[in-house]
């Protein structure tokens, strides 16, 4: 049985770059066209079949437990609070109905970008913050969403870090800027010009437009959905008597995330540990607004992965200070 709406949107086009046409110029596709590519490369290595799909899928659905538990590691302090969010995370958050045909690879990117992230504000390192842009363009590349959140999560870190010039040398700014033109610019050079010479940029950017503003009036998902569509919907959600509270709570552990860096920043005891935070912060808080165009969908199970760190880092800080 082949789901219709996901398994479908992708079958036809791996096909048609199997055929030897161009996403965008000679068909239409929702997303980036690495979301193409690399599927229809590994069936060209390992047969054209739909298991390799099926494969694709579920490799990135555990990769993406994976790579939170390499973040948790990065910003959690004791192992008794990694090994304790490990199962939580697998339990809570594993997309356990869609992970064998949605997802892929365009999450693992954004928390690769995210991991990245946090390793460039330890070290200040460039090479960290290059991968980091670089995985950022890649991740554009492959989902439009998923490239915007990494951008403003790499914004959010460097704002935060301008403003804290403690935990930062003088030479962080151009390392920052630096690490971002390059690693953009490359990803983005390189398919640009290979848009430019097959006559797809111009498809690309109009199949871009349609999908940010045409897709929500075009697939009503509030007609299957309880999720909030105006500001007024949304103040009510976050209301305990609300039938969807449930889906409204990492808000309220957002705002208490806000609150302690805020403190942090205002005490200038921002250290490395909290820049991190706000990586994770940054990408998680915006992946979850993008979630919110249908509540029971993978999409969202998937988005409060990032809120899982926050929550056992929160939890660690209010045992730290008990004790």
């Amino acid at each position: 049985k082949i789901n219709i709406f996901e398994i479908g949107l992708y079958l036809p086009g791996i096909q048609s770059v199997l055929n030897g046409e161009i996403p965008y110029r000679d068909f239409f596709h929702l997303r980036g066209p690495l979301e193409l590519y690399v599927p229809a490369l590994l069936m060209k290595l390992f047969g054209v079949h739909i298991g390799v799909l099926y494969s694709y899928f579920y490799v990135g659905s555990v990769l993406c437990l994976i790579f939170c538990a390499l973040i948790a590691k990065e910003v959690l302090k004791s192992r008794f609070m990694l090994y304790l969010f490990v199962p939580v995370l697998i339990g809570r958050t594993f997309p356990r109905v869609v992970f064998t045909y949605w997802g892929g690879m365009r999450y693992v990117l954004g928390l690769t970008t995210v991991l990245c992230l946090i390793k460039f504000v330890r070290t200040q390192r460039l090479n960290w913050g290059f991968a980091a842009c670089l995985l950022s363009g890649l991740s554009l590349m492959t989902s439009v969403e998923i490239g915007v959140c990494t951008l403003l999560a790499a914004g959010c870190v460097y704002a935060t870090a301008y403003s804290s010039c403690r935990s930062m040398d003088r030479k962080f700014p151009g390392k920052a800027a630096l690490s971002f033109l390059g690693g953009i610019g490359l990803v983005l050079g390189v398919f640009g010009i290979y848009m430019i010479k097959t006559h797809s940029l111009v498809p690309f950017l109009e199949s871009v437009y349609a999908v940010v503003f045409k897709s929500n009036p075009t697939f009503a998902t509030h007609l299957t959905s309880s999720s909030p569509r105006t500001l007024l919907q949304f103040w009510a959600a976050m209301m305990p008597w609300e039938k969807s509270f449930k889906y409204m709570t990492p808000m309220y552990l957002y705002l208490f995330v806000a609150v302690y860096l805020g403190l942090n920043l205002r005490r200038k005891k921002l250290d490395d540990t909290n820049l991190g935070i706000v990586a994770v912060a940054g990408y998680g808080f915006a992946l979850y607004l993008a979630a919110f165009r249908i509540f029971e969908g993978g999409q969202f199970e998937t988005a409060v992965q990032p809120e899982k760190i926050l929550l056992f880092f929160l939890l660690e800080r209010v045992y730290a200070y008990l004790v």
